[in-house]
């Protein structure tokens, strides 16, 4: 993957659009992003006459962006874009039809019970996130903007080499009742789970497993075990959660 050859801050900033590595300078790189979401406004999704009327899904595009990885509550953007709920589903299916993105259900062991609730939506790339919100800031590193960022990349990556592998795991993620939050549940065909949390911290410690932790480990289930994913260098388990640098956890997963 392009990413590979490129640095940890880059990406955070920039993503891995191919097609920005021929520009050194950040201006440009804002540049041909604009120009790529006019074109993937004005080309692909009015010319094909994926929508009636472009202006609302213009308007709901950088509330999209905003909402990167947090659980979609469809009545309250649907409210904030003046159209029904309706319409804004049908609008991340255009998302997700044209690759700009993916939906990330909520992890239930009951598939009825999952369907109910709200899931999220990642952006396949950061830079498209980034050009949506208008937002092309450099992130300081430690700071929140860039553990989001972190974790935004890192899901993403996850989520393309289990396509590009053919893995065929089933992703999702969890919100306990006590808004707990476990960044990502990942279902193996043997129905394994993994559960995995995302930080960008360069020392890990046990307050960053204790959601893992509560979860997994009061479970005692046969076929689970617990990841925590950071930028730390250093191996180590916590409990019951293998704490691995994301590069290692990658390949852990067989998604390097």
């Amino acid at each position: 993957m392009p990413q590979k050859l490129q640095t940890l801050d880059y990406v955070l900033n920039w993503g891995g659009l191919p097609q920005l590595l021929q520009y050194s300078k950040n201006s440009d790189r804002e540049e041909y992003l604009r120009a790529y979401v006019y074109t993937y406004l004005e080309k692909e999704i009015q010319a094909e006459q994926w929508i009636k009327k472009l202006e609302p899904f213009r308007k709901f595009l950088p509330i999209a962006a905003q909402m990167n990885g947090k659980i979609l509550n469809f009545e309250k953007i649907a409210k904030d874009v003046l159209v029904d709920s309706k319409t804004i589903k049908n609008y991340y299916e255009i998302l997700e039809d044209t690759l700009l993105g993916f939906y990330l259900p909520a992890f239930d062991e009951s598939i009825r019970k999952q369907i109910r609730k709200a899931p999220k939506f990642y952006f396949i790339d950061r830079s498209l996130q980034r050009a949506l919100e208008k937002n092309f800031e450099p992130l300081a590193k430690q700071t929140g903007a860039w553990g989001v960022a972190f974790e935004h990349w890192l899901m993403t990556e996850i989520y393309k080499m289990n396509v590009y592998k053919k893995r065929n795991y089933e992703l999702s993620y969890i919100m306990t009742k006590s808004n707990k939050e476990i960044d990502l549940v990942l279902r193996k065909p043997n129905k394994e789970l993994i559960f995995i949390e995302i930080k960008s911290k360069n020392t890990v410690n046990e307050d960053d497993c204790k959601t893992l932790e509560s979860f997994v480990g009061s479970k005692s289930k046969s076929k689970s075990k617990a990841y925590l994913f950071s930028t730390d260098p250093i191996s180590k388990k916590i409990g019951s959660v293998h704490c691995l640098y994301w590069q290692k956890g990658l390949d852990i997963l067989g998604l390097s």
